[in-house]
């Protein structure tokens, strides 16, 4: 999308007679949207006419000018004036601008990628870019967004071919959403593609970005730790590939009463990358400073506390969450995530939606902040799908995505299991029959199974019954009753079985304790019951925070093996 060049004279004459034909012509632009035509004057950002430019252009809808709509460079910020059109002095560092849409707009389409965002000419060039934006008016008050978390499309595994068969499930569950009134939207949380695959096979992010095409719905773009490219070091160089294909790794905009933030919380730094060279494809987890100014600037526009608040990214403020004490910790994985914070405080309603980690959690730290961490599509880098036909994330959360629908104001969630119906919101496990047998499962590595089946390598008779509750907060419900009897239900740390037989057990018997690169982790939306009986049945209800029920008349004793 390349812009237009002009010189500065042609730039003032356009806007003094564009500003003549606007008070003719303004009684007749019923496209203009009032909410983004009362720009007020604000410290925290550019004068929309600086004394010195090297960008400018005009925000339209229908060739109608659209005032105080917000343009940015990713380090200044500045509105459109009352003729839609601004002025930045941009440094083109970032070789990028970008509008943030207006609640009620959309851009022109690619694709399903939407162009929100125009390249600039090169840092040397001197010459005005012409940077112009025409929007289209639509409704999207009432919306719905999936997050498209961890694809890692790489050529292998059979993982574009799968990715296909999740694709026209998340559009069964698009059509679903219209068919509710919904408009519906995407958000990719990073790790679209998988750095250390591009060149051996031949699969890069443009080739992720190709396939995504196959979703049916306007999907905005983010980058992950693994969309870097691996030949080059530092954070900048390394994401511009990601910027030539699917455009800026920052940028707000709105949708009905909602203003979404996409940041690049990754730092990726890839020392020892050459030419040829695949580096070491390491990284920081923090919002760089240039960003967090930005994002300053950005929020600083919004005057409304109560204005809902979605940040996307792909690593997350916190750490997966611990139990000590019968207590969630809630410890930052982000570097700089109590400065991010502090800066969403003022605002009483913040959704934080992360990747990144192939595991579901929601913590809430705060009144006013709920962070998301969303299971993978791809759930355990496709392994599980191609090893025993299932598809489940290292803490037994299948793979999938989240649906956030919003009213106005008003929110709810819920996960939505690829290849399954959306009612299927845990599963529970018969311990008595849930016996990984080292001597079964890995014949010729019985040591290294041994220690991957863990507490399930030794038959037990307890009678115990283990709920993995993937999409749990505290606000959820877990009751379980024998009977007419109410048994006691413990939040707990485990490991989920389901996973183990998936992925730890054929990656052993393939080749022992080193074949095994993704290995089931410890969880914390488990729950433990102890039944009175072995053959009794159980009645689960699970009541999720906004109280829909999900049951599961467990029939016990109760089949173990992959495809439960």
């Amino acid at each position: 999308m390349p812009v237009r060049k002009t010189n500065v004279l042609h730039i003032i004459q356009r806007g003094a007679l564009s500003a003549f034909v606007l008070a003719i012509l303004s009684p007749l632009m019923g496209c203009a949207n009032m909410e983004v035509s009362s720009a007020k004057e604000n410290d925290n950002f550019v004068e929309a006419t600086p004394a010195n430019y090297t960008v400018t252009g005009r925000v339209t809808c229908e060739g109608k000018p659209l005032a105080g709509v917000e343009v940015s460079d990713g380090v200044d910020v500045v509105l459109t004036n009352a003729s839609g059109e601004y002025q930045l002095n941009a440094k083109r560092a970032l070789g990028y601008v970008f509008v943030t849409l207006p609640s009620g707009y959309e851009p022109e389409m690619k694709g399903n990628a939407l162009q929100f965002y125009k390249r600039l000419s090169p840092q040397d060039d001197n010459t005005v870019d012409v940077a112009d934006f025409s929007l289209k008016k639509v409704n999207n008050d009432k919306h719905a967004i999936f997050t498209l978390a961890d694809c890692h499309l790489a050529g292998q595994n059979n993982d574009v071919e799968q990715f296909h068969k999740v694709a026209d499930d998340i559009n069964g569950s698009i059509k679903e959403l219209r068919a509710q009134g919904y408009k519906v939207y995407g958000i990719s949380l990073g790790d679209e593609s998988w750095d250390v695959y591009w060149y051996s096979n031949k699969y890069t992010i443009k080739d992720a970005y190709t396939d995504m095409q196959a979703i049916d719905a306007p999907v905005f773009h983010n980058m992950g730790n693994h969309d870097g490219n691996p030949y080059l070091v530092g954070d900048r160089r390394s994401a511009q590939t990601f910027i030539d294909v699917c455009g800026p790794t920052y940028y707000s905009f709105n949708i009905g009463k909602v203003h979404y933030v996409v940041l690049d919380n990754i730092e990726y730094l890839n020392d020892g990358g050459a030419e040829g060279v695949i580096g070491q494809c390491n990284y920081n987890e923090r919002v760089v400073d240039v960003q967090m100014e930005w994002l300053r600037k950005d929020l600083a526009l919004i005057k409304d506390p109560s204005t809902p608040i979605v940040i996307a990214m792909h690593s997350l403020i916190y750490h997966h969450p611990s139990l000590v004490n019968d207590h969630e910790t809630h410890t930052y994985l982000l570097s700089n995530g109590n400065e991010l914070e502090r800066m969403l405080s003022r605002f009483t309603n913040v959704q934080v939606l992360s990747g990144h980690l192939h595991k579901a959690h929601n913590i809430q730290p705060s009144a006013h902040l709920i962070d998301h961490n969303v299971p993978a599509i791809s759930a355990t880098w496709w392994w599980t799908e191609k090893l025993s036909g299932n598809s489940v994330c290292q803490d037994g959360a299948p793979g999938g995505y989240g649906i956030f629908r919003w009213d106005g104001h008003s929110l709810d969630w819920y996960y939505k299991s690829s290849f399954f119906d959306k009612s299927y919101q845990f599963r529970a496990y018969d311990l008595n029959t849930t016996y990984i047998d080292p001597r079964h499962y890995a014949p010729q590595y019985v040591k290294d199974m041994t220690h991957f089946a863990r507490e399930y390598a030794t038959p037990r008779h307890d009678n115990r019954v283990l709920i993995n509750v993937w999409n749990y907060d505290p606000l959820w419900k877990v009751e379980v009753m024998e009977g007419n009897s109410p048994l006691v239900v413990t939040r707990v740390e485990a490991y989920d079985p389901l996973h183990i037989i998936s992925y730890d057990a054929p990656r052993v018997k393939a080749g022992g304790s080193g074949k095994v690169q993704f290995p089931t982790v410890k969880t914390s939306h488990m729950f433990m019951v102890q039944a009175r009986r072995s053959n009794s049945t159980l009645h689960i209800r699970v009541t999720d925070r906004f109280g829909n029920v999900y049951t599961e008349e467990m029939v016990r004793p109760k089949a173990f093996d992959v495809s439960m």
